[in-house]
């Protein structure tokens, strides 16, 4: 599951960064252009390429580096490009469409690839697939063999995304901040038969690290907190037989009785297994691995259909 996850998290990086050439260099007698705030842009900068140097992974905290060296030049395109690369890694995305507008295409061969993701995320989905068709019509013969399938998916996104919004309801998203949402990432909710409780999986660190360089690098746990759409969600638990050094991951919730399902394991060769609550309530039984055909050695993902 976290393999797949991780996957899932730097898909963009494998789809946009295949095409690269060599990585865009800003130039210091190009990008140095004034006294005032010189010193903290030019150590930004050189943060902010420490932590692109090492991958997608990094990307959302160079970002905050580039930031910084952003804001004392806004018209290094070098500069611009990385920003916007990065940003597109983070938790709001159209933020990259400002720098990557500021920058230019003959800075790297995946330039509209990426301007078309910042378009689409921003909800502007014409300019969008002007984009990808002109990177489509742009890209090497072995960028389109590479890509050209997911950029024909994006596209088909942006022309779904322009249909449905012409028949769209008022919609309000509210944020179950606190315990629940951290700076980390939080997923795969499943509530309680009794409704009273839901399940999460955290990839949180136990202790907060005095210096942050990416979210992606903790293990997943498995969290419980009061159900946030009828209490006021303050806090958020484990519970020690659902607990280990190892990835633990929500995999589902039966409809039938207190019993929960999840993955148990390293970032490969791990297990689905189950766990029901003690006669008193208060607590989890020793978990079991599920057998028959369930486990084995291919990898497997799990869901729980709703009839239980």
């Amino acid at each position: 599951m976290l393999k797949s996850l991780l996957l899932s998290l730097l898909a963009l990086g494998v789809c946009i960064g295949s095409t690269a050439q060599s990585k865009p260099k800003v130039r210091r007698g190009d990008f140095l252009i004034q006294e005032a705030g010189r010193d903290s842009a030019k150590t930004s900068l050189k943060k902010g390429d420490r932590l692109y140097k090492k991958g997608p992974q990094y990307y959302e905290e160079a970002a905050k580096h580039y930031q910084i060296a952003y804001n004392y030049n806004q018209e290094n395109k070098a500069l611009n490009y990385k920003l916007g690369k990065c940003l597109l890694y983070g938790s709001d995305r159209a933020k990259a469409l400002e720098p990557l507008q500021a920058s230019d295409p003959a800075i790297m061969s995946d330039y509209y690839l990426l301007l078309g993701r910042a378009y689409q995320y921003s909800g502007d989905y014409r300019r969008a697939i002007e984009a990808y068709e002109r990177y489509l019509s742009v890209a090497s013969d072995h960028a389109k063999k590479l890509n050209e399938a997911q950029v024909r998916q994006y596209i088909n996104e942006c022309d779904f995304s322009s249909e449905a919004m012409k028949d769209s309801a008022a919609m309000f998203v509210t944020n179950m901040s606190g315990k629940i949402n951290t700076y980390y990432d939080e997923y795969a909710p499943v509530f309680t038969l009794d409704g009273e409780s839901m399940f999460f999986t955290s990839r949180k660190p136990d202790k907060e690290p005095k210096t942050i360089k990416t979210r992606y690098g903790e293990t997943e746990q498995i969290y419980e907190t009061r159900n946030p759409l009828k209490y006021d969600a303050t806090d958020a638990w484990q519970h020690g037989r659902l607990t280990s050094l190892r990835n633990m991951a929500v995999a589902g919730y039966s409809k039938t009785e207190e019993r929960i399902y999840f993955y148990k394991g390293k970032t490969e060769e791990g297990r689905l297994r189950t766990s029901a609550r003690n006669d008193a309530g208060n607590g989890w039984r020793r978990s079991r691995r599920l057998k028959r055909r369930v486990n084995r050695m291919a990898y497997k993902e799990g869901a729980l259909s709703l009839d239980g």
